[in-house]
């Protein structure tokens, strides 16, 4: 699904991001990872795509059963530009929430929490401007379908961090704390809970919470030492928000938007969306948008677990033909995870969503691969579907 801020005081640039501020003629293609001839089609598609679409860095991984097939990084940018690697971690956007869904089972299944546990009386609030709240279940959370809806409120409080700061009259940046206390205190559910499926990035925030009231531990740490360190996956991280923070390896992320800052409530200068111009917070918002690490390590992770809803992915029961698949699209980041009923597992992310619409003549980019034409994911996936791995 995708991140879509609801943010004011957006600036867009006057042309889309690959037409912006760089001389394309410069950018040079390099890729990266250990080559396999009979699978470069992928490379001869990514280059295409990212040369169509003004992307400098993505990455692409493949297995099958578990086991790694392909492993790519491509770059295609000007001298100087850091050249990717497999081994660069990324922002994964919506594809962050496959963790979270996955340490609210793992509770479960320890005995130490409930589907049907009510989430805000758990996490110690009472008072609610709507008492429909306190009837939310943790399980209602993760099926997007708690009450709160984005596009009927028209606002999203993971994209509104700064309004929520302002509103609370603070003058530091927003807490988990914080958020879930503006939306207890001040609003409205727009659909009774259970009852509707409505798309929520702060269903997840608060549902991270949860794992950290239970647990007793921050979210990260809960996820790193309970759930991927005894599956045998790599640790993953928050990728810092503010420019120049971010772990070594990470791209810099691109997009042709700005706005007044989440972290910064005192200052009136726009700053790019991808690092708080958008009024997000990673590292408040971590378990639903803000997590960073390689397509490997997300391959690896599907590969074990649902890369939609929480359990195990074996728990699909997928046949031939059929996949199921998660997009994450923010400012900054685009990413895909699917896994297929052949035992194919693969991703890919990019540091850029801006896509190009050949068939929009007004030039307004596409934040996600299924809205533009090119219908990417189908692409990789009809290569597969014509090879045997």
């Amino acid at each position: 699904m995708v991140d879509e801020p609801y943010v004011d005081n957006k600036v867009p640039a006057s042309t889309l991001a690959n037409e912006a501020g760089d001389s394309v003629s410069q950018r040079q293609w390099f890729a990266t990872g250990k080559e396999v001839p009979e699978l470069s089609g992928f490379d001869d598609l990514f280059q295409a795509f990212m040369k169509a679409n003004g992307v400098r860095a993505g990455q692409l991984v493949i297995m099958k059963n578990g086991h790694l097939k392909y492993a790519r990084a491509y770059t295609w940018a000007e001298p100087g530009y850091r050249i990717v690697q497999p081994s660069d971690p990324f922002r994964l956007a919506s594809c962050s929430k496959m963790f979270l869904e996955q340490a609210v089972q793992s509770l479960y299944d320890a005995g130490k929490l409930k589907p049907d546990t009510k989430v805000y009386p758990l996490l110690g609030f009472s008072g609610p401007m709507d008492p429909q709240s306190d009837n939310i279940t943790v399980q209602q959370l993760l099926d997007h379908k708690c009450g709160y809806d984005a596009n009927a409120a028209g606002f999203d409080p993971v994209f509104g961090m700064r309004k929520i700061a302002n509103s609370l009259g603070l003058s530091h940046p927003v807490t988990k704390q914080d958020v879930a206390t503006y939306m207890y205190k001040n609003t409205n559910l727009d659909h009774p809970p259970g009852s509707q499926y409505a798309y929520t990035n702060y269903g997840y925030l608060l549902a991270g919470m949860v794992v950290e009231k239970v647990s007793g531990l921050s979210f990260m740490d809960y996820l790193n030492q309970k759930v991927l360190q005894p599956a045998g996956l790599a640790p993953v991280h928050v990728s810092p928000t503010a420019k120049g923070t971010q772990v070594l390896g990470e791209p810099p992320y691109e997009d042709n938007q700005t706005g007044l800052s989440a972290f910064d409530l005192s200052s009136e200068e726009l700053i790019p969306d991808v690092y708080g111009g958008d009024q997000l917070l990673y590292e408040v918002a971590d378990a639903c948008s803000g997590i960073a690490c390689t397509a490997k390590e997300l391959a690896r992770f599907i590969h074990l677990y649902k890369v939609w809803g929480n359990g195990t992915r074996d728990q699909y029961h997928l046949g031939p033909g059929q996949y199921y698949a998660r997009e994450g699209s923010m400012p900054g980041t685009l990413s895909w995870a699917e896994s297929r009923g052949d035992g194919v597992d693969w991703v890919c992310i990019f540091n850029n969503r801006n896509l190009v619409d050949k068939n929009d003549f007004n030039y307004q980019p596409k934040y996600s691969f299924e809205d533009s034409n090119e219908n990417f994911q189908h692409q990789v996936d009809r290569i597969l579907d014509g090879m045997s791995l």
